[in-house]
């Protein structure tokens, strides 16, 4: 299966990253602490029938609004012999578990460490969670994960949005997306066998009753899982067809529900369930709060609003007749959407991932397709995209749910990678105004600067120099722009006057905005395009097909002129790497690894047929957009390297094979030669070029 991730080495991992997090303790606190530090207290000192209805008398806004599961994790860090013990000896003080009003709730140097020490603990959901999904990767399908788990799984695990957000600014968003992670691990395991898909389930309807902000992906998981968990693949007479299965449904609805409902089950046997109910929604959808936050996410409401002030702007400067202002009066500045709108639109941008769900777990009942695990996850950032984008009052934080998924993504082809190295530049950047403070100015940059330059490193060592496009550099270099005027230029020239205060906040928010709507259009495009190419390798003409059913051999040059664009680009990336686990899906069960390489060096030898001059218009534009001739020549030998490694094998294929044509006689007679495996082919060609 080749390389594999060490349990040892996620452990060694967590060690280190915990001891560097502890030296983060006396940074910012946002007000976020202040929320935890009521909740472990209201949790260690109220009933549970008062824990969503309980403000301390008026005199804190910090109440409870997560789901019933979240506040039973609140209750376990406050209940247990641990911190008793850690009350007892003195190590925690009392007031840090005590209901407190805002204005006197200055927590202690131990209380912070207390709850320092939580986060960091909590992170073992998270390593465990990126550990599961890694592994998961790289158990099914083409294994193209399996070439890189360590980066993968570090790529994850350094995340500066989480560095940031969890252990400076005070969040548990690591642990959410450590179950995250978990659930798209054993949906992806569902590939091999299907009751993992229970346990996908299982996991997701956990994360939801831990964190509403979940709701998003939930339209994406019913579909996926009703079309292919339920059901069931029949084959009647020369024909296989899908068939609806009750029992499953019940099965996963049974498993579903209980998890999901189980942790309401306590607040519904409290003397007045409806009331409890009736408080808990209303503390989970504060519909009030309005249309962004204070700081507003890098969503289309952002741009909404931006556009909405720019033209209220010239709306007062410019000379308009009174008439005419009368009727703009009512439309500007804009009218803010009401919720139940912004849900419309919500709903509406997941379709497109609702209908290639539907579409790609129907194909995989009818003919097994481990790249379905590939897609899962692709459609997991669209949809956490389409939920940032187009959500009610979101939070910048929002944004690592599409970030972290798509890590898992980033070994598979060079084009999700660039979008990867975007979608970090503009996600990661927005949390950066979170730190306002000068203190943190220099951490949070070089957090920054030193992550994303090795992350676009290790890239590069897996798909090759020159991963970065002109566009992306134009980016970091509009990125920079704007975080030298929200941290010298700001400061210096308009913060004295007290002028524009929100204005970098804003620039911000408008700039990441604009990048983070392209990067919304890739995730689509790679959700689409993935299933695209599933469709190409299942229809009509697809060259492992041919080779199956007709006979034809696999190094005979007419072959390539038949072969799909998609596959060649899988192909062509397999060669760069010499790694068997880039080729495309199902050729390899087909083939077998010999004569996969064997195609690698035809695709890259000078005779290829797209390279030809016969060679059709459409194929030289398809060879002309993916590769450049010095990046092909590049691929080309670092393929043909590879492909020597495996003479002796591909030759035993070749002596192996029955039914030898005229060019396989003459390969064999010019390799006992002592001819290599390169001037062989190329030799065999020329005498026998049909």
């Amino acid at each position: 299966m080749g390389a594999t991730l060490a349990p040892a080495f996620a452990l060694r991992t967590f060690l280190l990253l915990a001891a560097l997090k502890w030296l983060l303790v006396p940074t910012y606190l946002s007000t976020d602490f202040d929320v935890h530090r009521n909740w472990l207290a209201l949790t260690s000192k109220l009933p549970l029938a008062d824990w969503y209805f309980d403000n301390v008398g008026g005199t804190t806004v910090h109440t409870l609004d997560y789901p019933p599961l979240f506040a039973f994790f609140e209750a376990a860090l406050s209940n247990n012999h641990v911190t008793t013990s850690l009350l007892e000896n003195g190590w925690l003080d009392e007031r840090c578990l005590a209901l407190l009003p805002d204005d006197d709730n200055a927590p202690s140097e131990r209380c912070i460490r207390f709850h320092r020490a939580t986060v960091i603990l909590s992170d073992v959901v998270l390593f465990l969670g990126a550990y599961l999904a890694v592994h998961s990767m790289a158990l099914v399908g083409d294994k193209r994960c399996v070439r890189a788990p360590q980066m993968t799984f570090l790529l994850i695990v350094t995340n500066p949005g989480l560095i940031m957000l969890d252990h400076i600014h005070f969040q548990y968003n690591g642990m959410l997306l450590g179950v995250l992670l978990a659930s798209i691990a054993f949906i992806v395991r569902g590939q091999t066998d299907q009751r993992w898909e229970l346990l996908g389930a299982a996991t997701f309807a956990s994360l939801l009753a831990m964190k509403h902000l979940y709701l998003m992906l939930a339209p994406l998981y019913f579909v996926y899982l009703l079309r292919r968990h339920c059901f069931v693949a029949k084959t009647i007479g020369n024909e296989t067809a899908a068939f609806f299965s009750v029992g499953r449904l019940a099965v996963l609805g049974a498993v579903t529900l209980a998890c999901f409902l189980g942790p309401f089950i306590p607040f519904l046997m409290q003397s007045d369930p409806t009331g409890q109910m009736q408080q808990i929604m209303k503390r989970l959808f504060p519909f009030g709060r309005g249309l962004v936050h204070d700081y507003w996410a890098a969503n289309v409401w952002a741009l909404y609003l931006f556009n909405s002030r720019v033209a209220t702007f010239f709306y007062r400067k410019a000379p308009i007749p009174g008439g005419i202002r009368v009727l703009l009066d009512s439309l500007i500045p804009f009218p803010e959407p009401p919720p139940s709108l912004v849900a419309i639109c919500l709903l509406v941008g997941l379709c497109p991932a609702l209908f290639f769900a539907w579409k790609m777990g129907g194909r995989s009942l009818v003919k097994p397709d481990y790249s379905c695990g590939e897609f899962f996850v692709a459609a997991v950032v669209f949809c956490s995209m389409s939920g940032f984008m187009l959500g009610y009052h979101v939070h910048e934080k929002a944004i690592m749910t599409a970030i972290i998924p798509l890590t898992l993504l980033t070994a598979t082809h060079a084009t999700t990678a660039r979008f990867y190295i975007r979608l970090c530049a503009f996600g990661l950047f927005g949390l950066l105004p979170l730190l306002f403070r000068p203190e943190e100015l220099l951490l949070k940059v070089m957090l920054y600067v030193a992550w994303m330059s090795g992350a676009i490193y290790a890239l590069e060592r897996v798909h090759g120099h020159g991963l970065l496009q002109p566009y992306d550099k134009i980016v970091f270099a509009v990125l920079t722009c704007v975080l030298a005027f929200m941290e010298v230029i700001h400061p210096m020239l308009f913060m004295p006057s007290g002028r524009m205060e929100f204005l970098p906040l804003m620039a911000t928010s408008v700039i990441c905005a604009v990048g983070l709507m392209l990067s919304w259009g890739e995730s689509l495009i790679l959700i689409g395009g993935l299933l695209g190419q599933e469709e190409a390798k299942i229809g009509e003409g697809c060259w492992y097909e041919e080779v199956e059913h007709s006979g034809d051999n696999i190094v005979s040059p007419k072959m390539t002129t038949r072969t799909d664009a998609s596959w060649i680009r899988s192909l062509e990336n397999a060669a760069s790497t010499g790694n068997v686990g880039d080729l495309p899906t199902g050729a390899r069960d087909v083939l077998g690894e010999a004569k996969y390489f064997e195609f690698l060096e035809f695709i890259n030898s000078e005779n290829n047929p797209m390279e030809r001059e016969e060679a059709t218009e459409e194929e030289k534009e398809a060879m002309g957009r993916r590769r450049s001739p010095s990046e092909m020549d590049a691929r080309r030998k670092a393929g043909l390297e590879a492909l020597r490694a495996l003479g002796e094998e591909s030759e035993k294929w070749l002596h192996d094979s029955s039914g030898m044509d005229g060019f396989q006689k003459r390969y064999k007679e010019l390799r006992k030669t002592g001819l290599s495996t390169k001037d062989a082919m190329a030799a065999a060609r020329a005498e026998h070029p049909e």
